[in-house]
């Protein structure tokens, strides 16, 4: 008899322990499996648990989770795309005000230097046609002699280098108005400097401002968008010019600051 309860127990035994290992465990670490792969961002993982107790239906669940957790990924997903497209768009549109407003900025600042320049360029042209009437009048009255020839020569010498510093006040004029993309190239600070106060010299003599220039010679060259720079440039000393209008000075220094070992 005890052996019999002895066999009978560890027969009993035997069974449960294979059934629990059937029902609960496996589909316990299928879970478990399908849990940690969840864990590692793989929404791709489901139970194939079927059975009718609590265990499978905690295996629904879970799959209907991963169903419900992809769906959510999808519209995430989709939810960036359009978001970056807004962005994109965005970014865009900023970049195109912000141009726009810089060019406002430049037509403004040549509206303050028309009157400026337009006194620049006509007192040169008033110089060079004196000075052609002048050649005409000697020549028309017939007293060509080698002298006035001589004389004619420093005429067009003079003449030539007004035009040549009327190309200049154009060509700068032009270069700064231009709407342009940003162009960073080698640059004279200095240079920069000079073509400004061409520009605005007019303005400068007219409001009595003398201008004390301290350039180093030889400045290392920079890398820069010459044409913002000389735009802020041109801003500074307006405003400058504006803050006195009873005349005053303006010092414009450059200087190298690399400091020699």
């Amino acid at each position: 008899l005890i052996y019999f309860t002895i066999i009978a127990i560890f027969s009993v035994s035997i069974i449960l322990a294979l059934f629990i290992h059937r029902l609960v465990s496996n589909p316990v670490k299928k879970l478990v499996s399908a849990t940690r792969q969840v864990a590692t961002g793989n929404l791709d993982a489901k139970t194939n648990v079927k059975s009718n107790d609590e265990i499978g239906y905690l295996a629904n669940s879970f799959n209907t989770m991963i169903e419900d957790l992809q769906k959510a990924q999808k519209e995430i997903q989709s939810w960036n795309i359009e978001l970056e497209k807004k962005v994109e768009e965005r970014t865009e549109k900023l970049r195109r005000t912000r141009e726009q407003l810089i060019q406002s900025e430049k037509m403004a600042s040549l509206g303050v230097l028309a009157s400026s320049v337009a006194h620049e360029i006509n007192n040169p042209l008033q110089g060079i046609l004196t000075y052609i009437k002048l050649m005409l009048k000697i020549i028309s009255s017939k007293e060509v002699t080698q002298e006035r020839v001589a004389n004619f020569k420093d005429y067009l010498d003079l003449m030539g280098s007004e035009i040549a510093r009327l190309g200049d006040m154009v060509k700068n004029l032009l270069v700064f108005s231009r709407q342009s993309k940003l162009e960073i190239r080698k640059s004279d600070v200095n240079s920069i400097i000079e073509n400004s106060l061409l520009l605005l010299s007019n303005k400068i003599r007219i409001q009595n401002i003398e201008v004390d220039l301290k350039l180093q010679k030889n400045i290392p060259i920079i890398f820069c968008d010459f044409k913002q720079i000389q735009q802020t440039l041109m801003a500074l000393i307006i405003n400058a010019a504006e803050a006195m209008p009873k005349g005053g000075k303006i010092t414009i220094t450059t200087q190298s600051l690399n400091k020699k070992k």
